[in-house]
């Protein structure tokens, strides 16, 4: 099976118009284009239907919905065990034009549950006051749900400036297809951001 590329500097616009944090993606609310999520971790495809993402920025706050393909809603593991139940996983920090060596990572689930956590390196202070600040929200459909962020961007030491580059990454675990989704795979974690891609804030 051929490997997929990693996927070119995703370019993260200004929302026009105010994001409700809510869990549902209105029209007119996020600017184009969809980021898709179809990597394996080994940078193979899925053999499942693609996630997709949106990004948009709103003064400093970073917004993502992410919105994955289900086909049985009721089946869905609602619960908050990263691996377990059905969640997204966020991974971004500054590059700072070096090689990142640790990431942000948080996790968002499809019960409405959400936590900050230290696998990508960040230290306990740092994880426990990123996860204050963010806000997030889910909602089911029979087709998909989809997990909404809003990132207060200096509560993880980033200021933001035009052209400024984050190594970034995004996973799903979807538990009915037992499936890693990622934007892009790193052969390993999807906190692994020296091998993941990135994005660039207009």
């Amino acid at each position: 099976v051929p490997a997929l590329p990693v996927p070119p500097p995703f370019t993260v616009k200004h929302a026009p118009n105010p994001i409700l944090v809510d869990g549902r993606i209105a029209p007119g609310e996020w600017p184009d284009p969809e980021m898709t999520l179809q990597h394996q971790p080994n940078r193979t495809r899925i053999a499942g239907t693609p996630g997709t993402a949106r990004l948009c920025l709103r003064g400093t706050m970073l917004h993502i919905a992410v919105t994955i393909p289900i086909k049985n809603a009721e089946g869905l593991k609602r619960g908050s065990s990263w691996g377990q139940d059905d969640g997204i996983e966020v991974c971004f920090v500054d590059a700072k034009g070096a090689s990142p060596t640790s990431s942000f990572t948080l996790h968002g689930f499809c019960g409405g549950a959400a936590e900050s956590v230290t696998d990508g390196g960040a230290s306990a202070d740092a994880a426990a006051r990123l996860g204050k600040a963010v806000r997030y929200a889910a909602t089911v459909s029979r087709t998909s749900w989809t997990g909404e962020w809003a990132i207060p961007l200096e509560a993880a030491d980033v200021t933001p400036s035009p052209g400024m580059t984050l190594a970034f990454n995004l996973c799903v675990h979807r538990s009915e297809s037992r499936e890693w989704i990622l934007w892009t795979g790193t052969h390993g974690t999807a906190w692994q951001l020296e091998n993941a891609g990135t994005i660039v804030l207009e």
